[in-house]
Order: structure tokens, then C-alpha cells, then sequence
């Protein structure tokens, strides 16, 4: 597996915890780099976790949008 798929696989993966836990979402809003440190049991420098953090928040962006569009329930 590269890094390309390791990255989304993490990212499919967090996002899909989110949704289901209200309380992680929420803690995730307001501390994203130390939540997303625990989910992955890593320390990585900041710059990569904002990285893999941007593309979470556009992958949950992206989902409402077609949920939206569907006109489903969110």
C-alpha cells in the first residue's frame, strides 16, 4: 500500500468515527490535532496532521454536500 492509500484509508476511516460519535466530532472541532493524535496513536509535526486534517474536514464537507443534494436527512 503507498502513502497515497495509507493517507485515505485513515482519512475514511476518522471520518466514518466522527459521524458515529457525536462526542469525538465535537472534540474534534475544537482540538483536531490532539483527536486526531489519539485515534492514530501517533505524534506526527504539526504540518502533516493539518494536512491529513484538511483533507478530513473536505471529505465531511464533501458528504454533506451530496447529502444535501440527495435531499437526505443529515
Amino acid at each position: 500500500m503507498d502513502i497515497k492509500e495509507m493517507i485515505y484509508d485513515v482519512v475514511e476511516r476518522v471520518v466514518k468515527m466522527l459521524k458515529e460519535d457525536k462526542s469525538l466530532l465535537k472534540r474534534f472541532k475544537e482540538e483536531p490535532v490532539k483527536v486526531l493524535e489519539e485515534i492514530l496513536d501517533i505524534d506526527l509535526p504539526d504540518e502533516k496532521i493539518e494536512e491529513v486534517i484538511t483533507l478530513i474536514k473536505a471529505k465531511m464537507a464533501a458528504d454533506i454536500a451530496v447529502t444535501v443534494i440527495n435531499g437526505d436527512d443529515l
